[in-house]
């Protein structure tokens, strides 16, 4: 996974995301054997699975409600009948991002980048890597010296920082969905806020649905016979929208969704 913000006084921030989920071992070996498997069978398919992990890292930051969205599915072998690629685009008023979701690259990883005004940030999800990146002080030639230097002495940090966590047990794959159990429970017990707002469950999940109808009115744009319009996208009486969810996807949910005039989930 990637992910980056730039900042610029324009479009203050821009985030970027770059997620890579190979079809490989034995659940990817099972998704793709059998038609009927049911992560094939939701409406954004093998993305709906997982997509929202790399996702989230950009709405961190991207905030708005209803941000623009540009998405596009495809597959890269044929022997798969369904896309293995995905690449959207996001655009709010302050911030833009970028999501590519392949498993067409190698080596498998999990990536964000964070571009700011001060320096960069590049997370290595997998290998529980933090890197630091800034412009070099120094200055012409030396600045060739300077940077494989200071990106040794970030490599050194993370090493030692990595082994004082295995010494203490604390350098664990799902670490940060056990910190987010522990607070959801800790909201049961005390009757506190979740430490995930229902409204940003709401948006979240009505952004997810925008991106795979795009996905599919992209498909019928290339697959349209010459001279037909393209299927129009579904919309929300009240609001007078697009809501997010077209009427394939609508037609696999158990209860139909939509948008009100607030804005919330009816």
């Amino acid at each position: 996974m990637h992910a980056a913000c730039t900042r610029r006084r324009s479009a203050p921030w821009t985030c970027s995301l770059l997620r890579h989920h190979p079809i490989d071992g034995p659940f990817g070996a099972h998704v793709a054997a059998d038609p009927n498997h049911w992560v094939r069978r939701l409406p954004g398919g093998l993305f709906h699975n997982t997509l929202s992990h790399p996702l989230y890292r950009i709405t961190e930051f991207l905030t708005d409600e209803e941000p623009e969205v540009w998405a596009t599915w495809f597959s890269h072998e044929e022997r798969y009948p369904f896309p293995t690629e995905l690449r959207v685009h996001l655009r709010g008023r302050r911030v833009t991002g970028s999501l590519l979701f392949t498993s067409a690259v190698r080596p498998r990883f999990r990536r964000t980048r964070v571009y700011g005004t001060a320096g960069t940030l590049d997370v290595d999800l997998e290998g529980q890597v933090l890197r630091h990146e800034r412009d070099a002080r120094l200055p012409g030639v030396f600045a060739k010296l300077e940077t494989p230097w200071w990106q040794w002495r970030e490599a050194f940090r993370n090493l030692t920082t990595n082994i004082r966590r295995f010494c203490r047990s604390d350098l664990h794959y799902f670490a940060g969905m056990r910190r987010l159990f522990a607070l959801f429970y800790a909201a049961i017990r005390d009757g506190g806020a979740p430490p995930v707002p229902y409204e940003e469950i709401i948006r979240f999940t009505r952004l997810l649905d925008t991106i795979f109808a795009s996905c599919r009115r992209w498909e019928a744009i290339q697959d349209r016979p010459e001279g037909r319009d393209v299927p129009p996208s579904s919309a929300s009486e009240e609001a007078g929208r697009f809501d997010g969810i077209d009427e394939p996807a609508r037609q696999r949910m158990p209860v139909e969704a939509g948008v009100s005039e607030s804005g919330s989930s009816a």
